[in-house]
């Protein structure tokens, strides 16, 4: 008998969670083939293998040409995020503290008090190095500031 499947959003088929195409917590392995087209099911070495990683950022992450779990550890958060900024993305901070826990192998939900602001500081750089943008002013700093992101 063969495992379930079940279709993705952008109509990909993956195989269920004891699939050779599935992590170890069900969420479809994603990588790039050789064309460089972001599929699922390529690499054992899936940066979704690192707590905190999701189908939904390994594809961000793979269009910024990381597709490993290796690779995202030596290249390390900041380095990690300024590629994703660079194809576009667009700047989120729990996004940015997130790929640190995830790093640390800690919950994402786990980065509070001067860790946090400490992060927000480096963040705040990384987006001024990439974008030179200015800091949000009004509604859309406080909506920032708790995390959210700004209004879209």
């Amino acid at each position: 008998m063969s495992p379930p499947r079940s279709t993705r959003p952008d109509g990909q088929t993956s195989l269920g969670a004891k699939g050779r195409d599935a992590s170890r917590d069900g969420a479809p392995l994603v990588g790039t083939d050789d064309n460089g087209a972001v599929r699922a099911g390529i690499s054992d070495d899936s940066v979704t293998q690192i707590r905190n990683i999701g189908p939904a950022q390994a594809e961000a992450l793979a269009r910024a040409g990381i597709t490993t779990a290796t690779e995202l550890r030596e290249i390390g958060a900041n380095d990690a995020y300024r590629r994703l900024l660079r194809t576009g993305h667009r700047p989120h901070f729990i996004m940015f503290y997130v790929l640190h826990m995830a790093l640390q192998g800690r919950p994402w939900n786990d980065c509070k008090g001067e860790e946090k602001a400490n992060l927000r500081r480096q963040f705040d750089a990384i987006c001024q190095e990439s974008h030179g943008d200015v800091a949000p002013s009004g509604v859309e700093r406080i909506l920032n500031e708790i995390g959210t992101g700004l209004r879209r």
